[in-house]
């Protein structure tokens, strides 16, 4: 409903089924490259990238071409590629190429217009006549740039109007978590397996139609996370949240008592986090002596599926600043959250989230910037007297 994206629009984008079914063999059609900007995505701008999409029709996609990753951030890689990774027989608009994320760029720039070379690998390539979206994720590690990621192709899904069973999703980075079932589970039609470039490195496809959706660093969730979001109600993501819990199999089990989950927040897996609880301890027990339906949780020890079923059954999440805050957007209807704030740090990402999902926010700011933060308690009890208060008003259970 938000979309303001027309059948016009997308037919003047050269994304329209009829210029590929007029040809009788689609292997030897005229490639088309098309960027198309998404006015879902409200928007946004990084240095990253923008919001938009990229889609190949009619080319030859040459993994043998991809070379070992030249791009890294943390444990994740995402694998460079060489000239002649992407060849058809059309020419590609060079604005595409620096309007485009840092690897969708690189990806463009291994684009060959070869008719010779086109024509010989059409003799010799594995036909793909269903849609693949490429994928790469350069902050994989991360749960909230994750589902910002899978948010956005799912966007381009409904953009597209693709058929999500006759989509197949390639993981173009080396790094595995438990939200990687957003992409194997969630994002999958059943029909085709998500697969990752490891799996295809010998393989040459010649490709209907390739997407690549906009990357983790642009779309509804990164906007505004700097100043407060005007927009409220966002019935995209709830839609998103619902479609997650129905692929996932999360049923609404609602909890008559009020029910807290201390978000634990600890270096891992390698990983030094900042932001860290230095009196985790003493709040949880202060909040279970008066909550007894109160867990302590470190969502990134938990299967996807372990996340969602916690963060469905919680009322009220408290807890630092963090990725991990991202399972608000999954908690009951009628909740909240409580974010405690070093002093310099500003980011309005959850209060956003939980803005468009109609969730109360809370936060706490301390007075200095010393790490780790120490959360004083009668701060915490205020906070927690206001959604007592909130929690009547729903109906829960406070006792």
């Amino acid at each position: 409903n938000n979309s303001h994206i027309n059948n016009n629009q997308i037919n003047n984008n050269q994304i329209n089924n009829n210029q590929i079914q007029s040809k009788k063999n689609y292997l030897f059609a005229n490639s088309t490259i098309t960027n198309i900007f998404n006015f879902v995505l409200w928007n946004t701008r990084s240095l990253i990238g923008s919001d938009k999409f990229i889609v190949l029709q009619n080319v030859i996609l040459n993994f043998q071409k991809i070379s070992k990753s030249s791009f890294a951030w943390t444990r994740s890689r995402i694998y460079s590629w060489t000239s002649g990774t992407l060849v058809g027989n059309s020419q590609i608009d060079t604005n595409l190429i620096w309007t485009t994320p840092v690897f969708v760029s690189n990806w463009l720039n291994s684009y060959s217009s070869n008719s010779t070379m086109f024509h010989e690998l059409n003799q010799i390539c594995e036909p793909i006549s269903h849609t693949i979206i490429l994928v790469a994720r350069r902050d994989s590690h991360n749960p909230f740039f994750q589902i910002s990621a899978a948010f956005n192709t799912w966007l381009t899904m409904l953009v597209l109007n693709l058929d999500i069973e006759e989509t197949q999703i390639i993981i173009m980075d080396t790094n595995q978590t438990p939200l990687d079932d957003l992409w194997t589970v969630v994002l999958n039609g059943g029909k085709y397996e998500t697969l990752r470039f490891m799996d295809l490195k010998s393989k040459i496809f010649c490709a209907k139609q390739i997407v690549i959706a906009p990357p983790e660093y642009c779309g509804p969730m990164m906007k505004d996370l700097d100043a407060g979001a005007i927009c409220s109600d966002s019935q995209l993501l709830k839609r998103f949240t619902q479609f997650v819990f129905k692929k996932m199999n999360i049923e609404d089990s609602k909890d008559s008592k009020l029910s807290i989950t201390l978000n634990s927040r600890h270096s891992s897996r390698g990983r030094i986090l900042q932001r860290q609880l230095g009196n985790e301890k003493l709040v949880f027990e202060h909040l279970q002596t008066s909550w007894q339906n109160t867990k302590l949780v470190d969502f990134s020890l938990l299967t996807f599926k372990e996340q969602l079923q916690i963060a469905r059954q919680t009322n009220v999440m408290v807890g630092m600043h963090g990725a991990g805050m991202v399972h608000s957007m999954f908690m009951q209807d009628e909740s909240a959250l409580i974010e405690f704030f070093p002093k310099s740090k500003v980011r309005f990402s959850y209060r956003n989230l939980c803005k468009y999902m109609n969730k109360a926010y809370l936060m706490y700011r301390a007075p200095t910037d010393r790490e780790p933060l120490i959360m004083p308690i009668e701060q915490l009890d205020q906070l927690m007297e206001v959604v007592t208060q909130l929690s009547k008003n729903w109906g829960v259970n406070v006792s």
